[in-house]
């Protein structure tokens, strides 16, 4: 096994096969790669060093890759600004701040836009807002949602313009202080950022990353990913270190060994490993809370609504699969999925290369004003 055993006190992960063999699901997974050869964040001609070493560098070049260019930060604002246009119709003194992933730099170029109203004083319903925009033409035609009946209702569209899909909650004065939560461990964890990243990536790829059908969104993929930070056996707060180890040990931490049935995990107090009944979880009951993960901020399960939880699980331990057998010294040559590309037997980026193919063939006009 890659991990040896967190010593907490109390015994929170299940036993399973020192070897896993690769299942059907994994040959299934690879086989689907095969097809999506397109892994741009490999430079041309880079000489990498074998087994997880290359995996490590992989995970640092897809990084860079996936940053937003100055001209998709430019667009993305645009976006911003013009409906910051729209809520002042409706509440003069308003202000939409960009929140979540894009104020954290964990917004893929291509990913949501997650921004917040604040400062909406007067009765105006969010209905009203949602007319505004129907009326302006800046969406695409069907695709406005209002979602009245959460604690923060919330309005999701498609801008008609730059194709990225808006969600565009009321002031919730809890989500405002998530970015400057997690910001403090971006600085004390420098592999946060590059983890959290390929993680998403891998996970929208599989349409996992929607809390709205079943998913986990950004911040308790965050939170699981600062947590097994904390609790690593070796890793060192502030140290830098092999991201394709990292990897491999988040995923098989979470899809082959934590004991979410009786346990779940807490980023408070340098984190920690508790029994579910002590956390804001509830007892296991099937698939559904599978995941326990406190909100450091406010008393909740930050994956409370990830009725998918088990598929996620389970995409973890596939994944693990994969790249363990792709890293390992005495398989490399019969394990050739994908080519050359490790990391390329669970990511691609077919989307975002189509994405600025897009940019660049039908938005001429405003890239010659940015």
């Amino acid at each position: 096994m890659r991990l040896s055993v967190f010593v907490i006190g109390i015994i929170i992960f299940k036993c399973i096969a020192a070897d896993d063999e690769p299942t059907d699901t994994d040959q299934q997974t690879c086989a689907q790669n095969h097809s999506q050869p397109e892994y741009s964040w490999r430079p041309t001609g880079f000489v990498y060093q074998p087994g997880v070493m290359e995996l490590h560098t992989e995970i640092e070049q897809f990084y860079e890759y996936v940053q937003q260019t100055p001209v998709e930060r430019a667009l993305r604002q645009r976006v911003i600004d013009r409906i910051e246009l729209l809520v002042h119709q409706v509440w003069p003194s308003a202000e939409v701040k960009i929140i979540g992933s894009n104020v954290l730099g964990l917004a893929l170029p291509n990913s949501d836009i997650d921004a917040m109203i604040v400062n909406a004083s007067g009765p105006s319903p969010i209905h009203s807002l949602a007319d505004v925009i129907v009326k302006s033409d800046i969406a695409v035609p069907d695709s406005i949602i209002v979602r009245d009946n959460l604690r923060v209702p919330i309005i999701e569209f498609t801008d008609r313009e730059s194709k990225i899909e808006i969600d565009l909650p009321l002031h919730d004065a809890a989500t405002l202080k998530k970015a400057a939560h997690i910001k403090e461990f971006q600085r004390k964890y420098p592999v946060l950022s590059k983890l959290v990243l390929v993680l998403k990536q891998y996970l929208k790829l599989r349409k996992l990353n929607n809390v709205f059908t079943g998913g986990i969104s950004a911040h308790p993929l965050t939170l699981m990913t600062i947590s097994f930070l904390q609790m690593h056996p070796t890793y060192k707060a502030g140290e830098d270190a092999n991201l394709g180890e990292l990897l491999l040990d988040f995923l098989e931490l979470y899809g082959k060994k934590f004991d979410f049935e009786n346990f779940g995990l807490t980023v408070k107090d340098g984190g920690k490993y508790l029994p579910r009944n002590e956390l804001p979880c509830g007892i296991f009951n099937d698939h559904y809370q599978l995941f326990c993960v406190e909100d450091p901020l406010v008393p909740v399960n930050a994956c409370d609504d990830a009725y998918r939880a088990a598929e996620v699980k389970q995409a973890f331990s596939d994944a693990y699969n994969v790249l363990s057998a792709a890293t390992s010294v005495t398989r490399m040559s019969t394990n050739q999925c994908t080519g050359d590309s490790i990391l390329g037997r669970i990511i691609q980026v077919t989307d975002l290369i189509e994405y600025r193919k897009w940019i660049e063939q039908n938005l001429q006009h405003i890239l010659q004003e940015l």
